[in-house]
């Protein structure tokens, strides 16, 4: 009887404590994914940004230009950075790794871009610490960084710029991948360069007075590789403590 009361400890103590790393683990991977950015901007006109639709509801930070909310869309008519900054809490939205998209319309026609993993704010983000991709008019592709500068990552032909596109940008560890209207357009990384902890993230129409209009932005953090370690490792030691209770 006390062997099999001892027994019945020993499972007990095992099931808890890998019940316990599962949800830890789990509880990580929610907070990352309750982090989800959502904004269609279908709010009143107003100098005012406000925030996200999301539950999170982060604050929008104007930084430069005169941004407005016009007929449902974000407006940079001068130009400017519209930051997805902080919850009402405090909550700082400074990710690493990330999915981000938006469609915008460029009435100038000249560009488009979005700024990720950037350590400041100005109209040269590859300046600050961070990056940035561009589509040009002419299709030209570029990824800006501290490190590299300006650098062409692909041509997509000439581009109508004053009609809705929609891009797309995940970045995990070096990796870069970029879609415009659902093609992939960029997929390159960068080698031996330092990974930012995290940075702001920003729409943003530079000093150049193009006129862009943005909507339907989404952000998602992606859970870091330690996060998913662990949640793997909690299941896979469920799993092992349930078939060493079925043989015995």
């Amino acid at each position: 009887m006390s062997s099999l009361k001892a027994c019945f400890r020993e499972k007990r103590s095992g099931l808890v404590a890998v019940a316990t790393v599962f949800a830890m683990s789990f509880c990580l991977c929610l907070s990352a994914a309750a982090q989800d950015v959502v904004d269609t901007f279908s709010r009143a006109d107003s100098t005012d940004l406000g925030v996200t639709e999301d539950p999170n509801h982060w604050q929008w930070l104007e930084a430069g230009g005169d941004l407005q909310i016009l007929n449902g869309t974000l407006d940079m008519p001068t130009g400017g950075m519209a930051v997805i900054d902080q919850t009402a809490g405090g909550t700082l939205f400074r990710p690493a790794d990330i999915e981000l998209s938006a469609t915008m319309v460029s009435a100038a026609g000249s560009y488009v871009a979005m700024s990720y993993r950037n350590t400041g704010l100005g109209s040269n983000p590859y300046a600050n610490g961070g990056y940035s991709l561009w589509v040009l008019k002419t299709g030209g592709v570029y990824m800006y960084s501290t490190w590299l500068g300006p650098t062409g990552v692909g041509d997509i032909g000439v581009q109508d710029l004053t009609v809705p596109h929609t891009m797309r940008i995940l970045v995990v560890g070096n990796s870069h991948k970029a879609w415009w209207d659902g093609n992939l357009v960029v997929d390159t990384a960068d080698p031996g360069l330092p990974v930012l902890a995290g940075g702001y993230v920003y729409l943003t129409d530079g000093e150049n007075l193009n006129g862009i209009t943005w909507d339907n932005v989404e952000a998602t953090i992606i859970p870091e590789p330690a996060s998913m370690l662990a949640l793997l490792c909690g299941l896979g030691g469920l799993f092992s403590l349930r078939r060493r209770s079925a043989r015995s």
